[in-house]
């Protein structure tokens, strides 16, 4: 007897099978971006023109996305990113967390973002 939803052998149904691969594509293109499957190539092709690594690049686009919809906040960013960066580019310019709670305090003293920027700063 088999485990429930198993069939005999190893093969799973056709209409599993397609279900399964259609989760599948829609989940590929709603990671994609609003720009879809070329904007996507686009980028991949751009970075691999450069040194740096290609994957970062693309799961830091997915992820400054997700910043934008409110799905992730910037400070989760910056912390998810934060070792990455240091080691493919030597150095963290990003602003820190410090830096973005100044400038969201709104206070008009700090400079705001192009201080929080500003590497000379």
């Amino acid at each position: 007897m088999h485990a429930r939803g198993e069939r005999a052998g190893s093969r799973r149904s056709p209409v599993a099978g397609r279900l399964s691969d259609a989760v599948a594509s829609k989940r590929r293109r709603v990671d994609r971006g609003p720009l879809g499957e070329e904007w996507e190539r686009e980028l991949e092709e751009l970075l691999e023109e450069t040194e740096y690594d290609v994957d970062l690049g693309m799961e830091m686009a997915r992820d400054a996305m997700a910043v934008t919809k409110g799905t992730l906040s910037e400070a989760e960013f910056h912390e998810r990113y934060h070792e990455d960066v240091m080691a493919e580019f030597g150095q963290d310019d990003r602003p820190t967390e410090a830096a973005l709670a100044e400038m969201e305090s709104g206070d008009e003293g700090s400079g705001g973002l192009a201080k929080a920027l500003d590497p000379s700063a």
